[in-house]
């Protein structure tokens, strides 16, 4: 019986709310058809909660959604923002003063506890504030059960009610800015119920999500194009020419006002504080938001912005230098952004003889970019002899394990057997029956006690190798969990001389392996 408002229990009663494999196959099968109710059904919450689709306006929200790099777009808004400082006078033409703005961020999945999902100032909601906002609505669903139309459920589905809650703390803390990254595709998602953003971005398109949202890059690219509204500037990473079209189609259908390719030279020659090169794409989107959304706010008057935060707009033909168009604070932003769990290197003090390399990819496309940034990051280590793989796939979504493998096996032919070790380990952190996480419940994957999926990982390594002919001893194993995986991982190596160890397939592998690890949500 639960009792107490302590974090853990509403986190217990937040995962109740989880749908489970049975009802999204139900989805899967309908081709999306029960997705249609989402966007009323969404309003109907919000209602229930008192909020009008106008306050959720006043939240003057940045839009993103994508495939790769919607996150970390995200991540570089919200910090670039966070050093913006707005200006204001006084009483009767008194002192003028600035204050920096105050951010919300809302993304998922989450990595090592659910609150990371809301942000306040680029920081996890705390404990007590999650638990104190979540009760509200718990509460107040419970009090408008007389409110509930035929057919939706009393209590939203989870990531239903995470983005209320989100909205909920926005509006209680008195955000300045609310960066929304969409959960999965945009027209339906729970996000797209707001109606008035002030500017909507489009990261990288490719294939996830495929068994809900489609099999081809044009039926994502509709799903994607979705956020974007009447009147309000779109922003969009460079895609392929049948996904650009659909986006160009949506843009006019639903009346965007502007429809813009960031490119990925806007932020040439200044510093990431995310790694990778494909960075650049997601950095030059969020600059691209992130200036829009502060020359909106100035013309609306809504803010006044300190100058050295007033970005130049720069005319197409424009062919000054990147330097001369940013101020300091989005360069800082910029340097400063920080994102756990995406190409992300981790020393633990439990572990000093092992450096992690840790990167939540799970499409075809982001493991490539996870396989570029891993061959250069790994290069300064001088013995690869124990370089150490850990890697897992769920099958959800219509994602293919053996597919997203595929292009990690290539990379360790390239280099002469790189993997002297590879573990496939479901997504459980603990050993069975021993300890759980509430944090890490997930009802929305069939749990699979007998670890067909990993096998079959372990299978198809195994063939990749056989039909390229390698007659190296690549040792191959399958574990019951993240803790066995990262045990036998660390096992060998010296302070002096690293074990590199691979992490990557799912987000929440990474998750798991940072718990384990002892990282502490930041």
């Amino acid at each position: 019986m639960l009792t107490t408002n302590t974090y853990e229990t509403a986190v217990e009663l937040l995962n109740q709310t989880q749908s489970n494999a049975s009802i999204l196959q139900a989805v899967r099968a309908s081709g999306g058809k029960l997705n249609e109710r989402s966007m009323p059904e969404m309003r109907e919450y919000m209602a229930r909660l008192g909020y009008s689709m106008a306050d959720l306006d006043e939240l003057n929200v940045i839009h993103v959604a994508g495939t790769k790099g919607k996150g970390s777009t995200s991540a570089f808004c919200e910090s670039i923002l966070r050093r913006c400082h707005v200006v204001s006078s006084g009483s009767d033409g008194g002192q003028t003063t600035t204050r920096p703005l105050k951010t919300g961020l809302y993304t998922s999945p989450h990595i090592l506890q659910v609150r990371e999902r809301i942000r306040l100032d680029g920081q996890p909601l705390s404990k007590a504030k999650f638990t104190k906002y979540f009760y509200e609505l718990w509460n107040r669903f419970d009090e408008t059960q007389d409110q509930v139309s035929e057919g939706t459920t009393s209590k939203p589905p989870y990531f239903r009610f995470l983005t209320a809650l989100a909205f909920h703390v926005f509006k209680k803390e008195g955000v300045d800015v609310a960066i929304m990254e969409v959960g999965m595709g945009g027209a339906y998602d729970a996000t797209n119920v707001i109606r008035k953003p002030i500017v909507c971005a489009i990261s990288s398109l490719g294939l996830d999500h495929t068994a809900i949202l489609g099999k081809t890059l044009p039926e994502i690219a509709w799903h994607k194009a979705g956020i974007m509204k009447a009147g309000i500037p779109c922003f969009t990473s460079p895609q392929k020419e049948d996904a650009f079209k659909v986006i160009e189609e949506q843009a006019l259908e639903l009346k965007a006002s502007e429809l813009s390719i960031s490119l990925p030279s806007v932020v040439e020659g200044i510093t990431l504080g995310l790694a990778g090169s494909h960075q650049k794409l997601n950095a030059s989107l969020a600059v691209s938001a992130c200036t829009t959304w502060i020359h909106t706010m100035q013309a609306k008057k809504l803010y006044t912005f300190d100058s050295s935060c007033i970005p130049l707009l720069a005319s197409d033909d424009s062919k000054q230098q990147q330097q001369e168009l940013l101020p300091q604070p989005f360069i800082d932003g910029l340097a400063s952004t920080t994102w756990i769990g995406r190409a992300q290197e981790y020393h633990a003090a439990q572990y000093p003889n092992v450096t992690w390399f840790l990167d939540g990819a799970h499409t075809p496309e982001s493991i490539l970019v996870c396989t570029e940034w891993f061959e250069g990051a790994v290069k300064k280590y001088v013995d690869h002899t124990r370089t150490t793989l850990i890697f897992n796939c769920n099958s959800t979504h219509g994602r293919d394990g053996p597919e997203l493998l595929k292009p990690i096996a290539e990379l360790h032919l390239q280099h002469n057997n790189l993997f002297s070790r590879v573990i496939f380990t479901p997504n459980d952190p603990y050993r069975p029956n021993t300890r759980t996480l509430a944090d890490y419940t997930n009802n929305m994957v069939d749990a699979d006690k007998l670890l067909t999926a990993q096998y079959a990982l372990q299978a198809a390594w195994k063939e990749f190798m056989d039909t390229a002919g390698s007659e190296a001893v690549t040792e191959t194993f399958v574990v019951s969990s993240i803790e066995e995986a990262v045990e036998l991982a660390a096992v060998g190596g010296s302070e002096e001389e690293k074990t590199p160890v691979l992490v990557t397939g799912s987000l929440y592998l990474v998750g798991g392996v940072l718990t384990n690890l002892g990282a502490e949500c930041i």
